[in-house]
């Protein structure tokens, strides 16, 4: 993380509300703006999702199990890198999934944020647009997911 490149939030154009969650350049899952600069989490307010909400929870195949009273998350072993889940709050987009281009370790991920309602191709334009390098670099193409899954 280069936080010597950071741009605080108030920089960007104001159209330009697009986020992304996780490995920028370095391992460790942080916010990012366009073209992965750093966002420090305490200027980070924006969005209705923080990373305790998005990290190894909204990836594809995430749930919350409850047994013997306790409810934990859990996720399918494969953490298959390709699928992409798409959620909806409070007037925007997330689109995370499994990304081990950067950190190679299990649970490894990554996340699209944008203000907005927008579908899986309008979030990957935007991803296009405001993060290139990022999917230049993902080991498979985003995709949805398929099966049924609840926000």
């Amino acid at each position: 993380m280069d936080k010597a490149d950071a741009l605080h939030p108030r920089e960007w154009p104001v159209s330009t509300q697009v986020y992304f969650f996780g490995c920028g350049r370095d391992v460790g899952h942080y916010w990012h703006g366009p073209h992965l600069r750093y966002v420090s989490h305490t200027v980070y307010r924006t969005p209705p999702w923080q990373d305790h909400d998005i990290d190894g929870k909204a990836q594809p195949t995430c749930r919350e199990e409850t047994r013997h009273g306790k409810t934990r998350w859990v996720s399918d072993p494969e953490e298959q890198e390709g699928p992409a889940r798409i959620h909806h709050r409070k007037g925007w987009t997330m689109l995370s999934f499994w990304d081990r281009s950067v950190d190679k370790r299990f649970a490894s991920n990554g996340s699209f944020v944008a203000k907005g309602e927008h579908d899986h191709n309008g979030m990957m334009d935007l991803a296009q647009e405001h993060f290139p390098e990022l999917l230049g670099r993902l080991t498979a193409p985003l995709r949805p997911e398929t099966g049924d899954h609840h926000d």
